[in-house]
């Protein structure tokens, strides 16, 4: 994870994969569950380096939104 943790730039790019699909995607961390479409549900999480977060979806193209939004996570650099 980005030694910032889960900061704006990287909610921004989330919210747009998700965006871009027909699922209803949700991320769980620090004991919330948010909407991944929700810049400030994301930023709520207050993910810093090492938080683990669960991504799951529902929808008719729910794997799709999965896998590209996985790959948003894995971009980020690490500390």
């Amino acid at each position: 994870m980005d030694p910032a943790g889960l900061h704006l730039r990287r909610c921004l790019a989330v919210v747009n994969a998700v965006r871009k699909y027909e699922a209803r995607v949700t991320v769980v961390g620090n004991g919330q569950i948010v909407d991944a479409a929700s810049i400030l549900g994301l930023l709520s999480i207050a993910a810093i380096p090492g938080t683990e977060l669960v991504l799951s979806a529902k929808g008719p193209t729910a794997d799709e939104a999965l896998d590209d939004i996985a790959n948003v996570f894995a971009d980020m650099p690490t500390a």
